[in-house]
């Protein structure tokens, strides 16, 4: 199946289109149980996990079963420093090892529910889990980690290196908030917590910049200033991030994983899947191979190519919005063309807070945006037959 897409950037000179293919892959489980989660060292070496154990590797060419020998119940994390060397995360506080032809149960001491699995090295990896678990493999033995955070659950983890670990969960019991600690090594350091963001994911493009996924919306938090702001809504599934302008979400529409969301830098854009997606992931992280998995059992690989770039005339000739900034006032926008025009503002979340219609008749026509509008920054998108083309505005009050 392929899902066409036209990106465009706030550049006045260019845009780029982007081109999202589909394509589903066969799962050779009979059962065709829901899949979890999705981890790759590289396009040969591809791992999924699901309900009951199942276990699934990608070759380069097809996809295999890998039996596990015991009771493992579903994939929560995979990860991995070689072929011969990956870990998983399953139900009831189970860890298990891939050794490249058998699966092995890990004792680590834990009775607690595990979550993210994560590392730097096949000497120095991480695993957190439910009521303040957080242990850490040297090579040779898995230890505890001591916390203050025995009343938390520890979902996820990102980071650069031991000394420098985010994580991201939820209380487990009141006041249940959701919260941002950092690890320096040594001290477990609480950033932020919010009363009701459920957060379950985290990643960070540079250290700075931090995208978390809750359960209602996405977050972007701000490690210099030390804020934190929604911005996009919806109860996300799993989250997927390139670079600050490439992300993808898995958004979850009435109880069904139906749409996949990519972030281009300055807008969230929503187009259709095959796949009630659970887990994303790119092994070579390149935007052509990314794996989905989901329910059902299904696995697809979306492919993201940018198209050629093309000429765009200059937007500020083309669309002129004034004032911008604007104190609260009504805003005037001038299309400077006699074409039909639809005019789309949204928020900074993505949600859509007011459309405009005109049908060209008078030319160059002036149409005003809602002036009562809150306070922030809102982007115009504007749609004609002789081409689309973005601004953003920002509306300040007195």
């Amino acid at each position: 199946m392929l899902i066409a897409l036209a990106c465009y950037s706030l550049c006045p000179i260019s845009l780029f289109a982007q081109t999202y293919n589909i394509t589903s892959m066969v799962n050779p489980d009979p059962d065709q149980n829901n899949l979890s989660f999705v981890w790759g060292l590289d396009n040969n070496n591809v791992f999924a996990g699901g309900e009951n154990g199942v276990f699934l590797k990608y070759d380069g060419s097809s996809w295999s079963q890998i039996t596990i020998p015991f009771q493992f119940g579903f994939f929560y994390s995979i990860y991995g420093t070689s072929p011969t060397d990956v870990w998983m995360t399953g139900g009831n506080g189970v860890l298990a090892h891939y050794n490249g032809s058998t699966v092995e149960n890990v004792n680590i001491a834990n009775s607690n529910p595990l979550g993210k699995i994560f590392g730097f090295s096949q000497n120095d990896i991480y695993v957190c889990g439910f009521n303040g678990t957080v242990k850490h493999y040297n090579g040779s033995n898995w230890s505890s980690i001591p916390n203050s955070y025995s009343n938390f659950h520890f979902f996820s983890m990102w980071g650069t290196s031991g000394s420098n670990l985010y994580f991201c969960g939820q209380d487990s019991y009141a006041p249940y908030k959701s919260r941002l600690v950092h690890y320096d090594g040594l001290v477990f350091t609480e950033l932020k917590s919010l009363d009701d963001g459920g957060f379950t994911e985290i990643w960070s493009p540079d250290s700075n910049i931090f995208y978390i996924a809750g359960n209602n919306a996405v977050y972007s938090y701000n490690r210099i200033n030390n804020t934190i702001e929604q911005v996009y809504t919806g109860f996300i599934q799993s989250l997927y991030g390139f670079d600050a302008n490439n992300i993808i979400i898995a958004k979850v529409y009435d109880a069904y994983y139906d749409s996949l969301v990519v972030y281009n830098g300055v807008s969230w854009e929503s187009f259709p899947s095959d796949c009630y997606v659970n887990s994303i992931f790119s092994p070579t992280n390149n935007p052509n191979s990314v794996f989905l998995v989901g329910r059902g059992g299904c696995i697809s690989l979306l492919d993201i190519t940018t198209g050629t770039e093309v000429s765009q005339p200059n937007v500020s000739s083309q669309l002129n919005i004034y004032p911008n900034p604007s104190n609260g006032g009504e805003i005037n926008i001038d299309l400077n063309s006699n074409s039909k025009a639809t005019v789309i503002v949204l928020n900074s979340v993505g949600q859509q807070v007011q459309t405009i219609f005109s049908d060209g008749s008078s030319g160059k026509e002036p149409l005003k945006i809602n002036g009562d509008l809150p306070a922030g920054v809102y982007f115009v998108k504007v749609k004609t037959d002789a081409g689309d083309y973005n601004q953003k505005v920002i509306i300040t009050k007195n």
